[in-house]
């Protein structure tokens, strides 16, 4: 049965409608009373449209899909010219990028990416590229200020999820990448150590520990009722967790590089974190033990150390 004009004009109409209230709600929520208004009307844009059109729609059809790929480009843009138009001194980029590009890459592309089994060279240059931005972003998030004060409020727990994610990210992507280009002996450097013999990449998790450690001075001072809540045993992504994932890394480096000393202050921080996951996260103590990282880093110090 063919659709007569005046169904059609409904079913138009009712479409433009339900889109109006969905883009003009966030749109007041994100302006109204704040800073940096022009570029928010451009980044709420995009994020509407990434949420409720461009992920669910990649999710199904494929980011490539010659249906979603427009709707990928016209969020892009708008992500763009709100770019533009936020000050280059002010960390409110870095939160924007988070909720548009980094939802994206972390939900689409890298779950791709892992179900992918036989990568394309073009497939590790995004993947490098993702870890890449993410990097330089999270470092924007952590080095500037941030004038918009909800924002500000929130910066430090999104800080820490950047920063876990990207320790996976990196660990699996470099892992991928320098396995199939055979940049190290695959002999000399098992598969699960690429990452520690990479100096570089060690220095980039040194850095973050600082950045960590800095915005959670300040949130000290500045915003108690947000340091504690950074404490709640019930998020899986707390500091404790990404204290550890951090000196996980760090540690098993200097293993694996014959540098390791039991007098290391990071063998300290590791181990109380441990303890701390172990007494308090009801959702990781029963199998936190067993993750390989985990398993080797606690026999290790427990067999050398006196601790």
């Amino acid at each position: 049965m063919k659709l007569n004009k005046n169904v059609i004009k409904k079913i138009f109409v009712g479409f433009l409608i339900i889109n109006i209230f969905i883009f003009a709600i966030p749109l007041l929520k994100q302006t109204i009373g704040r800073p940096n208004c022009t570029g928010k009307l451009f980044m709420v844009s995009a994020q509407v449209l990434n949420i409720v059109y461009a992920m669910p729609l990649a999710k199904i059809l494929g980011k490539d899909n010659i249906l979603v790929k427009p709707i990928f480009d016209l969020r892009d843009f708008l992500f763009n010219q709100g770019y533009k138009f936020l000050p280059e001194n002010d960390a409110e980029r870095a939160m924007w990028w988070y909720g548009i590009k980094f939802k994206s890459y972390e939900n689409i592309d890298f779950n791709d990416y892992i179900k992918n089994k036989s990568h394309s060279l073009n497939e590790e240059t995004k993947m490098l590229y993702i870890l890449n931005n993410s990097y330089e972003n999270l470092e924007e998030l952590s080095t500037k200020k941030i004038k918009d004060k909800f924002f500000n409020k929130n910066r430090f727990w999104i800080q820490g999820y950047i920063a876990s994610k990207y320790l996976l990210f990196e660990g699996y992507t470099l892992s991928n990448y320098y396995r199939k280009e055979n940049k190290l002996d695959k002999i000399k450097y098992p598969e699960q150590y690429y990452l520690y013999y990479l100096p570089n990449e060690i220095k980039k998790i040194e850095q973050i520990r600082k950045w960590t450690n800095d915005l959670r001075t300040y949130y000290k001072k500045n915003n108690k009722e947000g340091y504690k809540k950074l404490y709640n045993p019930e998020k899986i992504i707390n500091t404790y967790v990404l204290d550890n994932e951090i000196h996980t890394i760090i540690l098993t480096s200097k293993i694996v590089n014959k540098k390791f000393n039991c007098n290391d202050e990071n063998v300290n921080v590791y181990l109380y974190t441990y303890k701390k996951i172990m007494e308090n996260d009801n959702k990781l103590n029963k199998i936190f033990p067993n993750f390989y990282q985990q398993k080797y880093l606690k026999e290790y110090i427990n067999s050398h150390c006196d601790k």
